[in-house]
């Protein structure tokens, strides 16, 4: 009924009270507040759910006022689940790698891999993460070798702010992963950095720079 607002027992009463007195106006005969003794209240009114509300307004997480990102799971598209683990270390391996940037807020990986097998709105995910970036990417596997593909997009316009592609052998998995995630980390810190400032002017941040980066 208040979202953010927490109700002490010794109150509770009277806030009942007040919601039976704005519910019930119109009500012929009994309260749409039931009583249940020793267990609390129940709510009797059919309930539906009203897109855009100002509770769902309220719901969504506030952008923090510095730079803020979340690093989606890597789509496998090599058709092998076993690439599955390969992809999610990739990832863990990236977030790790962007949290050692300071003036940057990255969200955890718990958060983040909430999304893992859903086709999401990148729009929608900076509002319920609150970030203004997103990372993602897909991994595809061949024989020996794989191609890690990896864009950065902003949330509030869906603008691609840079992308760039990775090929490697897999004979040392680990150092690939290391190697892709400090090239990654090294390319995307000035790309946001324009693009805050383009943020922060109020122009559209559009294409701000490109990298040609290679294993």
């Amino acid at each position: 009924v208040w979202p953010g607002l927490a109700i002490e027992d010794g109150n509770l009463t009277v806030q009942i009270s007040t919601l039976r007195r704005v519910l019930d106006r119109d009500r012929a005969t009994g309260s749409c507040i039931q009583t249940i003794a020793g267990r609390g209240y129940r709510f009797l009114l059919p309930v539906s759910e009203v897109e855009n509300s100002d509770a769902q307004k309220a719901a969504k997480i506030a952008l923090p006022s510095k730079p803020s990102i979340a690093v989606l799971p890597f789509e496998n598209l090599s058709g092998d689940p076993e690439q599955d683990y390969f992809a999610d270390g990739m990832v863990e391996e990236i977030i790790t790698t962007l949290s050692r940037i300071r003036w940057l807020f990255v969200i955890a990986r718990n958060s983040s891999f909430s999304y893992k097998g859903q086709a999401v709105d990148i729009k929608r995910v900076g509002e319920e993460l609150g970030v203004h970036y997103v990372l993602e990417g897909s991994v595809r596997k061949a024989s020996d070798r794989v191609r890690i593909t990896v864009q950065l997009i902003e949330t509030a316009t869906g603008a691609h702010l840079w992308s760039e592609h990775f090929d490697s052998s897999l004979r040392d998995v680990f150092e690939l992963q290391d190697n892709v995630a400090a090239s990654v980390a090294g390319a995307i810190e000035p790309t946001l950095q324009a693009a805050e400032v383009h943020r922060s002017s109020g122009r559209a941040t559009g294409d701000v720079t490109a990298y040609d980066l290679y294993l």
